[in-house]
């Protein structure tokens, strides 16, 4: 590969592969501007035939800044090839963001690696979060695009009976799953970003089994009608969940005796004593 410098008024577009890439927020943008401002770009762009496959966000802090880009042309190589260099530079800047999982899943979309097989690809998503990011993709893909963007979309819960935005995939997968007769147009755009508070908890990694997170939004949308928060982060919740992890992690002990396998070999770091 060589490398070269662009001229700094030119314009460079994007690969159709690396719009699979999430946005940096604002803050993250300015903190990459303000490290070239620095330091100077030490990592070049690269370019597919003239398109930029990766460093779409240092190709413009460059711009902004009214300096030359630093580049590697790869020439023509083939979509498989431009993929996994995607991949490899997706994976070395690893984050467990939502934005980051929606751009993991979409990469191994594209690639068309198997649903059960994403997680070996990028250890940021699970089986689980691969299945509602498909649910959600059927629903609309245009809230993948929010989600890669760090944006939100307005919804309409039945539940609730009122308008939201929601900007994580947990939220957005649970209107839609307890609304899946939603007809609304879906706003996107809103300039908020997602709050980083929602990506601290995950019911599905918390239970980690499919029929423990079954059984919990089964009392969840019973309590709703009943009037009682059984809100993750509610005490009531949390309590409900701790149980039910209980549960199936004796239930899993039980079924390792019987099978021969060790019960210490079964972790469950987050379970109550």
């Amino acid at each position: 590969m060589e490398f070269r410098t662009t001229n700094k008024e030119k314009e460079l577009q994007c690969d159709k592969f690396a719009l699979l890439t999430m946005i940096y927020t604002p803050e993250g943008f300015e903190d990459l501007k303000n490290d070239i401002k620095k330091n100077g770009q030490i990592t070049p762009i690269v370019l597919r035939e003239g398109f930029i496959l990766d460093g779409r966000h240092r190709h413009k802090a460059c711009k902004e800044l009214g300096i030359e880009t630093k580049y590697i042309e790869t020439g023509v190589i083939s979509d498989e090839e431009a993929l996994d260099l995607v991949i490899s530079n997706s994976i070395q800047k690893d984050t467990r963001s939502d934005a980051a999982r929606t751009e993991a899943y979409l990469i191994c979309k594209a690639k068309g690696v198997a649903k059960n097989e994403m997680s070996k690809v990028f250890k940021r998503i699970n089986l689980n979060y691969v299945k509602k990011l498909s649910y959600i993709e059927k629903e609309n893909p245009k809230y993948l695009e929010a989600l890669l963007s760090h944006k939100q979309v307005k919804l309409y819960s039945k539940e609730f009976d009122k308008s939201d935005n929601y900007g994580t995939i947990n939220g957005i997968w649970k209107v839609l799953k307890m609304n899946e007769q939603l007809k609304d147009e879906v706003v996107i755009v809103d300039s908020e970003e997602a709050s980083q508070q929602s990506y601290d908890f995950s019911v599905e990694d918390f239970l980690n089994n499919p029929y423990a997170i079954k059984e919990y939004w089964d009392f969840y949308s019973l309590g709703a009608k009943s009037g009682v928060n059984l809100h993750p982060k509610s005490e009531l919740g949390k309590k409900l969940m701790t149980l039910i992890k209980s549960k199936y992690v004796h239930a899993s002990k039980i079924d390792s005796k019987i099978r021969g396998y060790s019960p210490d070999l079964i972790i469950y770091d987050d379970v109550e004593k």
